[in-house]
């Protein structure tokens, strides 16, 4: 177990690690992600920390914690998000009534030990003293049951003051939830069911709307998608013991096979092992042959159609056309985003981390990343940057800006080792 750490900077530019008493007593909780915002309109900043992981399915370690800050320290209101418990993967600040409050919504990425059934999304609206109410249902069922979200960013996109959300995750397609301050409209982007991992919104090109920027897989596995042949999804009883099995397949020399070997499938339904005593003859088989056609065709379904890290035009209808970025874009997964000019030329440029080591031994780790940074062509488009003097090796988890005694800062967080800290450099 490890607490999260708050560190506050001081004059120096030195960060100082702060209040660890408090945020130890629930080292248990595997924190994710977190908010600063005014929750009491006080004129300060306070906390909302939210936690995630498969070990708990519910309970005080996946419950939204909010601390309130007062005379420089922060304290923990244990009565707020009572008898609340998410599974989450970010949390994200909106004024979404335009009422001049911070409104909280908590997405969730899985549900604890049902691998690939959707968790629930939450909107939790704020009285304006820091009192958090649950609005899910009432504001937007859609929102709610959106699918698995990995990540969010909440912006105008139509122009009608009131702020809206785009939201990507894994097997669901990119969708665009419209605000009118009093219920959320849905718009999906046809054909981008992915394993979406970031997004990054801005006006890329300079045309008064909102383009953006969203990571995903990538292309440097033996995984391939389209719309024609995806990545698929199959959840049912399949070998009629009570308990519910997920499948994963990809199609491979326009064959539709398992993802998992023989023996890894054997070990979680043993009929398997029974049926075909050979590999080879499991081999030949086709999915619709280890499996009744009639479990094939009632199980919960998803798919990933598209595994590429991609830019989206938007039209300034909030139609988006979708581009390929370039091919170190899609070495390995992208996990987190950073929008600035980097190379200060008036147009905005785009920072991807990422690598992925905790997957199945069946695809092999994805390292290949070592940060890439996409350069603005001025017309429309990205460019890659030829030569780069940053090295981000690892499993990059996210990417925050910070202003260390006035000079920019990226702070790179990684998995399991030591933050990376990259200085934006003064010249072009």
């Amino acid at each position: 177990m490890q607490a999260s750490e708050l560190f506050i900077q001081n004059k120096n530019g030195q960060f100082i690690s702060e209040q660890n008493e408090l945020f130890s007593l629930d080292a248990k909780s595997e924190d994710v992600d977190q908010i600063f915002f005014d929750a009491d309109k006080d004129s300060d900043i306070d906390l909302l920390i939210v936690s995630g992981g498969n070990e708990f399915t519910e309970g005080t370690p996946l419950k939204p914690r909010l601390y309130i800050q007062e005379s420089g320290r922060f304290s923990y209101v244990e009565s707020e998000f009572e008898g609340v418990a998410i599974n989450a993967s970010v949390v994200k600040g909106i004024d979404i009534e335009n009422d001049g409050d911070i409104d909280v919504l908590i997405c969730s990425n899985a549900l604890p030990r049902h691998f690939g059934e959707n968790s629930k999304n939450y909107i939790f609206r704020n009285d304006g003293n820091g009192h958090f109410e649950d609005i899910s249902e009432s504001f937007s069922k859609d929102f709610q049951n959106v699918g698995l979200i990995t990540d969010a960013v909440v912006a105008d996109f139509d122009n009608n003051g009131f702020s809206d959300i785009l939201v990507v995750g894994t097997w669901m397609p990119i969708t665009l939830f419209l605000n009118n301050g009093k219920s959320f409209s849905h718009k999906v982007l046809p054909e981008t069911e992915g394993w979406w991992k970031s997004i990054g919104v801005a006006d890329f090109d300079k045309d008064g709307d909102l383009d953006f920027v969203a990571g995903n897989w990538g292309l440097n596995s033996r995984l391939t998608a389209s719309e024609r042949q995806p990545v698929k999804l199959y959840r049912n009883d399949f070998d009629n013991n009570g308990n519910t099995e997920t499948l994963i397949t990809y199609y491979y020399q326009n064959k539709e096979t398992f993802l998992s070997s023989k023996d890894e499938l054997a070990r979680q339904m043993p009929f398997i092992k029974k049926k075909y005593q050979t590999y080879h003859e499991f081999a030949k088989a086709e999915i619709k042959d280890v499996f009744e056609e009639d479990k094939l065709n009632s199980s919960i379904k998803k798919q990933a159609k598209i595994l590429s890290t991609c830019y989206f035009e938007n039209d300034g209808l909030n139609n988006f056309k979708k581009r390929y970025l370039p091919s170190t874009a899609q070495q390995s997964s992208v996990n987190a985003i950073a929008i600035d000019d980097f190379n200060r030329d008036g147009y905005l440029d785009v920072l991807m981390v990422g690598n992925n080591y905790e997957i199945s031994t069946q695809l092999g780790r994805l390292d290949a990343s070592h940060g890439e940074l996409m350069l603005n062509d001025q017309s429309g488009f990205f460019t890659e940057k030829s030569i780069q003097n940053f090295d981000i090796a690892g499993a990059a988890r996210d990417i925050k800006k910070l202003i260390i005694r006035g000079e920019v800062f990226y702070l790179v967080t990684m998995n399991n080792d030591r933050p990376v800290f990259l200085k934006k450099e003064n010249t072009r």
